[in-house]
This record gives structure tokens, C-alpha cells and sequence, in this order.
């Protein structure tokens, strides 16, 4: 069947009514897309070395000065522990970035980003170091002849910084074992408890304890040491908190402790082993993610 001349006319018209429609939507798909391709995408995984996280931390190197600049003076809250992560909701983030509007316009967010907290075991040097500077504040010329050997450390501390600010706070002298045993503090790292390392084959700690050590600090004579709290194997009540929790369970010591020691423990219901720090006579608290 041929098609008159107004059926044509009328096909053409159609045509260029759909076109004359079709182009604002199709103009500004190509403007959105444009719009979404000059903005900056966040990284789906970070790590940072700070208390707190900033945006900065999650953009790429190559995001504008600018943008690094503004970023950098809005916080998304605080950082992991040490050794730990922490995951953030790209929705949580664009709530957070509200109002700063400016900022949120230019990026790109992931539906989740994983932010991981920088940390290194803190060294032998650095022990060793806190602990030669205590014992030149008593008179003692020289090194301390210290080696891993007759060196102990109670576990693994973690540390973020790399001037901890690490100072000897208290000596204590075992009588039975023969070593003097160093309260330690970083300074610098407000998250970190105060933490013993114990030395043997010392020269001057027995004569040292007898006097009293460690001039203008808070030290222990050998014969009047802090008394024991806690002993292996007798339940005591632990405290555990988070950043929106807390809450307290019985575990077993594996150790004795002192106030302010740090001590390995297991959970009685799990069985699970924790550290704990020792706060009070049968008390332990411990912080968690």
C-alpha cells in the first residue's frame, strides 16, 4: 500500500517531534555522565596513621591540591586500634559530608571503604634507649649492657609513631628472681597502657633497690613492692569496653599482676585468651574495637 502525502507528512512530523524530545534527555544523560566522570572517586581501602580519620586520608594522590586542601579539615571520626580496621558506609559518608557541600559535589563515593590503622612493634633500640636514659639520671655512667637475652618483654607492644616520647617510669626489683623489672611509658601514644619489661644480670639494680631509684618518679623499693592483685588461676571480674559498648565477665588470670600491669587472661565461658590491665585488687579491664 503506498503512502499518501499526508501520511508522509505526518510520519515526518512525528519524527522530528520525537527528535526535538529526545534531545534535552539525551543532552543531559551526556552532562551527568560527564558531571560523574570529572568527579573524584574515593579509595576503597586507606591506611592511616593518625587518632583520627579525614577525608584526605581516602582520596587519591592524584586529586586536586584543592580538594586535598578542604578534605583535609573534615573529619569521619577516629581512627582504628593499631593492627586493626575499620570500615566505613559510603551513605554514612555522604551524610557526614552534607555540610560541606562544596566537597561532596566533586566526589565519588564506594559503597564501603576499609581504613586501616598503620602500626610497627615497638624495638629493642627504643626499650633499651628509655631505659639507659633512666639509669644516667642516677648517677650511672655507660651504657647499659642490655641484649636481647637478658631483655623480656611481656608481649608485643604496637606503636604508631616513630618518636614514641618512651620514658622509664618506675623500678621495681624482683628479690626472687634477681632482675629489675621497668615500668615503661610512651608519651606520645595516648592509646597505649604503660607495659614492664623485666632485665636480668642488671649491675647496681640489687644496690639500687635498696636506696630507692628513679629520682623524681614514682618507684618501688625492693623490700616495699606493689602487691600482687590478682593470682593465676583465681576468677576475677574483667571490664571490657568499646567505642559503644561495655560490658563484664569472669576470666582466669595466667599470671600474677600488679596494678597497672598488663596480663594475659582466659575468658571462663569461651576460653578464649585476652589481655587485660590490672586496675584493682581481683579487678582487670580491658579496651576493645
Amino acid at each position: 500500500m503506498r503512502r499518501t502525502a499526508s501520511s508522509q507528512k505526518k510520519i515526518s512530523l512525528l519524527r522530528v517531534g520525537l527528535s526535538s524530545l529526545m534531545a534535552p534527555i539525551l543532552a543531559a544523560g551526556c552532562a551527568g555522565r560527564e558531571s560523574r566522570a570529572d568527579r573524584v572517586w574515593l579509595l576503597e581501602s586507606a591506611e592511616v596513621t593518625q587518632e583520627k580519620i579525614t577525608l584526605a586520608d581516602l582520596l587519591p594522590a592524584s586529586a586536586p591540591s584543592s580538594l586535598h586542601e578542604s578534605a583535609a579539615r573534615l573529619s569521619l571520626g577516629s581512627a582504628p586500634q593499631p593492627g586493626s580496621s575499620r570500615t566505613l558506609l559510603g551513605y554514612q559518608i555522604e551524610k557526614q559530608l552534607r555540610s560541606a557541600p562544596e566537597v561532596l559535589d566533586r566526589l565519588a563515593i564506594p559503597d564501603r571503604i576499609v581504613v586501616t590503622r598503620a602500626y610497627r612493634a615497638i624495638s629493642h633500640a627504643e626499650i633499651v634507649r628509655a631505659i639507659e636514659e633512666a639509669w644516667k639520671e642516677e648517677g650511672f655512667s655507660g651504657n647499659v649492657a642490655l641484649d636481647r637475652g637478658n631483655l623480656e618483654l611481656e608481649a608485643p607492644v604496637l606503636v604508631t609513631r616513630d618518636d614514641l616520647g618512651l620514658k622509664a617510669t618506675r623500678l621495681e626489683y624482683d628479690r626472687l628472681e634477681h632482675r629489675a623489672v621497668f615500668r615503661l611509658w610512651a608519651s606520645k601514644e595516648p592509646h597505649l597502657l604503660p607495659f614492664y619489661v623485666s632485665v636480668d644480670s642488671l649491675p647496681g639494680a640489687d644496690w639500687l633497690a635498696g636506696r630507692g631509684a628513679l629520682s623524681g618518679k614514682s618507684v618501688m623499693r625492693g623490700s616495699a613492692q606493689p602487691r600482687i592483685l590478682v593470682k593465676p588461676g583465681k576468677p576475677v571480674k574483667m571490664l571490657g569496653e568499646g567505642r559503644n559498648f561495655r560490658f563484664s565477665t569472669i576470666v582466669v588470670p595466667l599470671q600474677p599482676g600488679r596494678e597497672g600491669q598488663i596480663i594475659r587472661v582466659r575468658e571462663r565461658g569461651t576460653r578464649r585468651l585476652l589481655k587485660a590491665e590490672v586496675t584493682g585488687e581481683g579487678i582487670l579491664k580491658a579496651q576493645f574495637q
